[in-house]
């Protein structure tokens, strides 16, 4: 049977490429999203290997007392002080403690225009020991006074900057100057995925910074020595909240958080390849069922001459193997080469962030079985037909007559819509968890229902057009109103793949234009012509001064947003300056954004808990817990 499958396949090829081609569509997106994440995955992998494999231990503050703030590179508070640092040092094992400043900073490009590789600035204090500033000087010297700067070789041509050239720097303090006096390479290959790396002395570093102290404390350890009990030494010395761990465990923590990000949208591409997929099923249960059509003398002949109804089934079964075979494989080469494409996409936009290119087993194998099991289910329901026809039967002329009621698939339909209509009704109105499953349930029970309910529509909608296609198209238009009432079934399975595609596309252009209205409205609010976010953490109070400073500029209106605990749950707050706010933001408020008089305004989110105005409420955040009184209120 496995011989007759090939043959029948080798045979007639035609009427199975729209079947592979189906298959190939929708694993092809799968292949692609899983290949490009692998090398995004690969190169951020490699930074945090560069950045902490090369340190033994890292101190710390310890994640599960602060909260995330969602960017792995934001500088953090400098909670260590220079006792702190020596009592690390004290340790048995530990060679080197050095206490590490990353500042808030941004290197401005030299003449002032954004470069297209323009990334982040990553700015510490230069220890002097390549094990611990995980750099090295390439050309020039180190910084050695305090108005002096070293920056990444990379960084140095992409912001315009030579050997001697005044380098300036926002930082909180306003816009500093430093001569750059030498040039470093981070790691072997100074990959940075984009950021800029730049150094000063220790001094300056915290004058930067505005207050002493250390935000994490590098150690080297000793020859020989275990890491691991020097990270567990050292945490009896460390102050409440904070901790030691190895810098292999540290840079597999961090991969994995990313790891965590990209799967997310793994899953995604897996979602949309099943919607793709569950599209191509309706053609692979028509492609089937025409060729189970087609070939019912053929199974009869074989039912004739011994071969049993689960050879038959096989049969057609093996046939979808190889189609769902066929049909992956090239979606998997498809989908290699728009990883490539997209791969190239961002190097040309300049962001250098993605590992090497290669195809993923998680790809190959999520490909495989998303394309054979779409495949093989889609053809069970006509190889089951093929299997149930008795062999006499087949060699009449009426065994080619399939016309059925259309009762039970009515009936079944119905159901379905029913059930989807409740699952739907419950995701969205009701309090359950995880509504987005009641509410994907649903409409996936919806679609079913619809294309068995199509098959009763057609029948009449084929009588009613008849004549019209008669009179437009001739003895074609009649043929084919005819063949849709013979088989309302196959008809309606077709309909249902155009219905799916085309709801899909009016899917995308209704959330499309929903959320480009919401932004626009949102938009609309500024008054500003631009608007300015900060890239990684809090935009240095020296860039908004240069930004005031700028003859061009009449208003620079500052806002911040960040969470905070009320009442024990998380909510967004924003932060606006009372005296310029009205002159660049639109928030329909009452009162207005400019008498907010030191207090807290708040959205019918907060106001249904039943908080009104003249109430107090107790915020708790990064900085500390303040109590406000809530001296207005805003739309949600």
């Amino acid at each position: 049977m496995f011989r007759l499958a090939i043959r029948s396949v080798r045979q007639k090829p035609g009427r199975l490429i729209l079947t592979a081609i189906a298959v190939a569509l929708g694993v092809s997106l799968v292949a692609a999203t899983f290949t490009f994440t692998s090398a995004l995955r690969a190169g951020f992998a490699e930074l945090f290997n560069d950045i902490y494999a090369a340190t033994d231990v890292v101190v710390e503050v310890d994640p599960a007392t602060q909260v995330d703030s969602g960017d792995s590179f934001e500088p953090g508070e400098p909670i260590f002080s220079t006792e702190d640092v020596a009592s690390v040092a004290g340790v048995d094992g530990v060679e080197i403690a050095a206490g590490t400043v990353q500042v808030t900073a941004v290197i401005l490009p030299e003449n002032d225009s954004i470069p297209p590789s323009f990334g982040p600035t990553q700015m510490f204090n230069w220890y002097g020991d390549p094990r611990v500033d995980l750099s090295t000087v390439v050309d020039g010297r180190a910084p050695e006074a305090d108005d002096e700067i070293v920056m990444d070789v990379d960084g140095v041509t992409s912001l315009g900057y030579a050997m001697g050239d005044s380098v300036r720097v926002s930082t909180d303090a306003g816009v500093e100057n430093f001569t750059l006096v030498g040039t470093v390479r981070f790691g072997e290959d100074n990959s940075l995925q984009g950021a800029v790396l730049a150094y000063v002395t220790n001094a300056a570093a915290q004058a930067i910074q505005g207050q002493p102290g250390y935000a994490s404390i590098t150690v080297v350890t000793a020859e020989g020595a275990d890491n691991a009990a020097v990270a567990k030494a050292i945490d009896e010395v460390l102050p409440e909240g904070t901790r030691a761990i190895t810098g292999e465990a540290k840079a597999q923590e961090q991969i994995a958080q990313l790891g965590t990000f990209l799967d997310f949208i793994n899953v995604f591409a897996v979602a949309f390849g099943l919607i793709a997929l569950f599209v191509g099923a309706y053609i692979i249960v028509n492609t089937f069922r025409i060729i189970v059509t087609q070939r019912t003398r053929e199974f009869g002949l074989l039912r004739a001459i011994g071969a049993t109804g689960r050879q038959v089934r096989s049969t057609v079964l093996l046939e979808a193997l190889i189609v769902g075979l066929v049909g992956s494989t090239i979606g998997i080469a498809v989908g290699y080469v728009l990883a490539l494409g997209a791969a190239g996409l961002v190097r040309v936009l300049g962001a250098d962030i993605l590992g090497t290119l290669t195809l993923p087993i998680t790809a190959i194998g999520w490909s495989y079985i998303l394309g054979l099991l779409v495949t093989l289910g889609a053809a069970l329901a006509p190889a089951i037909h093929a299997s149930s026809i008795s062999p006499m039967a087949a060699l009449r002329e009426a065994a080619t007559d399939s016309r059925k009621p259309l009762g039970r698939r009515n009936v079944v339909g119905g159901a379905l819509l029913l059930l989807g209509a409740v699952a739907v009704v419950i995701g969205l109105y009701t309090s359950v968890v995880k509504p987005y499953i009641y509410v994907g349930v649903g409409a996936l029970l919806l679609v079913l229902g619809a294309t068995l309910l199509a098959a009763q529509v057609l029948v009449p909608l084929a009588y009613g057009l008849r004549g019209v296609l008669t009179k437009w198209m001739g003895i074609d238009g009649k043929l084919a109103a005819n063949n849709i009432r013979r088989e309302p079934r196959r008809s309606s399975n077709t309909a249902a793949a155009i219905m799916i595609g085309v709801m899909l596309l009016a899917l995308t252009s209704t959330f499309t234009e929903s959320l480009k209205s919401s932004l626009t409205s949102q938009f609309q609010q500024f008054h500003a012509q631009f608007v300015v976010f900060g890239g990684q953490g809090p935009i240095p109070q020296g860039a908004i001064d240069l930004l005031a400073a700028d003859p061009n500029v009449d208003v620079v209106s500052i806002m911040g947003v960040d969470s905070v605990e009320f009442d024990g749950k998380d909510y967004a707050a924003t932060a606006v300056d009372t005296e310029t706010i009205d002159a660049t933001i639109d928030v329909p408020t009452e009162p207005s954004l400019g008498e907010l008089n030191g207090g807290v305004y708040v959205d019918p989110i907060i106001q249904k808990l039943g908080v009104e105005v003249g109430d107090e409420v107790t915020l708790t955040g990064n900085e500390g817990t303040v109590t406000l009184t809530v001296t207005g209120t805003y739309p949600n």
